[in-house]
């Protein structure tokens, strides 16, 4: 048996169909800011490197460094740095997966590091850096656990000209406007993590 509507009653389905779509992605967009990790075009500025002994650009994570659902310890992974730039007063580092379903997730977010630190130990928060809330809502690392197949995460340091005075539960988009006008320098170093 055929069901046969209206024009009127067509527009209307129509209609709902597209707010409901827009309400959607205004709710996703809000949430979880853009769909790629702010500001990677051309991401490598001002001789900042971003370098670890556990994993090279663009390879695999360890699973030690993945969360405790992945086998993994959730610690936070060595992290080199160097050629830090001239007048450089503190260092940010933003951890981001652009891949999760629905829009960027945070796994760690920590500021007012030492312009003189030459490396982040395994699973260690230097004296006076601040952490603010990952997309889990804790104020620590939370490392790759994706819901399926590989992700990439970006592994993302900036060099300021100042100590960012911003709140602890500051969120990371928020975080990286802040940064931008104190830019001096910034790298990344990505990783990739598959669900075994």
């Amino acid at each position: 048996m055929r069901v046969h509507f209206s024009k009127r009653v067509l527009a209307y389905f129509t209609v709902i169909d597209v707010v409901l779509i827009f309400s959607a992605l205004w709710f996703f967009s809000m949430r979880h800011g853009n769909a790629v990790p702010v500001g990677l075009e051309g991401f490598e500025k001002g001789g900042l490197r971003l370098t670890s002994p556990a994993f090279g650009q663009n390879g695999p994570i360890p699973v030690r460094f993945a969360c405790v659902s992945e086998g993994g310890d959730n610690v936070s992974p060595p992290l080199s740095i160097s050629g830090v730039p001239s007048g450089t007063k503190s260092l940010a580092l933003v951890v981001e997966d652009p891949d999760a379903p629905f829009g960027i997730w945070t796994h760690w977010t920590i500021w007012n590091l030492s312009p003189h630190l030459s490396e982040l130990r395994e699973g260690a928060v230097p004296d006076g850096a601040m952490q603010g809330p990952n997309s889990s809502r804790d104020k620590a690392y939370g490392g790759p656990c994706p819901p399926q197949g590989a992700h990439r995460y970006f592994f993302k340091l900036y060099a300021l000209d100042a100590a960012l005075q911003v709140s602890e539960d500051i969120d990371s988009h928020a975080l990286q406007q802040a940064i931008v006008p104190h830019m001096l320098g910034q790298a990344v170093l990505v990783g990739t993590f598959r669900k075994p």
